[in-house]
């Protein structure tokens, strides 16, 4: 929420709630107006009517959620998406790391799998060990960086 806020130049409060089961059960009993969290975790009340979605957070709109806007047709350029990976010891042999890509790059390029990470609100991608590795640097510093800039403090 706090890059929301720096990108838009909004004044919302930001809750930062230790979990999103707490934050939800306070958006549903109307604590709070609304919540940002995962699309994953609320992809199933959002299609119960539950919840009602208002912007996803990715490049481009959710192919499970066609018809919610993403933020980047509203604020070009931004960007925030989860993603899950497998790392290891810093100095795992080259040979081990190559043999669990190729595993897991099998089993990710199933089209069952496929769909079912398609379902669950997610884009499955894949890369290079090198790729992610790059990633990971990236994030971790453009998330320092919006860090320092809001001033979070870690409790």
């Amino acid at each position: 929420m706090e890059v929301i806020k720096q990108r838009a130049g909004i004044d919302i409060v930001h809750i930062p709630y230790k979990g999103f089961g707490q934050g939800i059960q306070d958006l549903m009993a109307g604590h709070v107006p609304l919540i940002f969290g995962g699309i994953t975790a609320s992809i199933q009340l959002s299609k119960s009517g539950k919840l009602k979605p208002i912007a996803t957070t990715g490049p481009k709109r959710a192919r499970v959620l066609p018809d919610v806007p993403a933020v980047a047709e509203t604020l070009p350029g931004f960007r925030i998406e989860a993603w899950y990976g497998f790392m290891g010891p810093a100095n795992m042999p080259r040979e081990l790391v190559a043999k669990i890509h190729a595993d897991v790059m099998s089993i990710a390029n199933r089209p069952d799998f496929q769909a079912r990470i398609i379902a669950g609100g997610m884009e499955p991608v894949g890369g290079s060990p090198e790729s992610f590795s790059r990633q990971v640097a990236d994030e971790l510093r453009d998330w320092g960086e919006m860090i320092r800039s809001a001033k979070i403090k870690a409790d």
